[in-house]
């Protein structure tokens, strides 16, 4: 696994490639071990870059879980806009098609 490629938890994989690709990430722990080793970001390759990014491309992987009356699964549109014009590959119940 990536995590152990790196000698790093899960967590702090995470968290390097959401600061990586430039996110806003704010952990939260009541742990002080755990508070202590978010602190620590590993620098991770493009390939273990793309490898995160892909996850959710991995058909059955990717499922839609917000639940709201804005989103109808039955005509795949969120907000009256179709899965596809938001750039999305969705099939009308939010699962990621291959």
């Amino acid at each position: 696994s990536i995590a152990e490629k790196h000698d790093a938890t899960i967590a702090q994989v995470l968290l390097s490639w959401g600061v990586q690709r430039g996110t806003s990430v704010i952990p939260k722990s009541v742990q002080e071990e755990r508070l202590k080793s978010n602190f620590t970001l590993i620098q991770l390759g493009s390939e273990d870059m793309e490898a995160i990014d892909s996850v959710h491309k991995k058909p059955g992987l990717h499922r839609q879980l917000l639940v709201s009356p804005i989103i109808d699964t039955v005509n795949g549109t969120v907000w009256g806009w179709t899965h596809e014009q938001l750039g999305w590959n969705l099939d009308n119940a939010g699962y990621w098609k291959s």
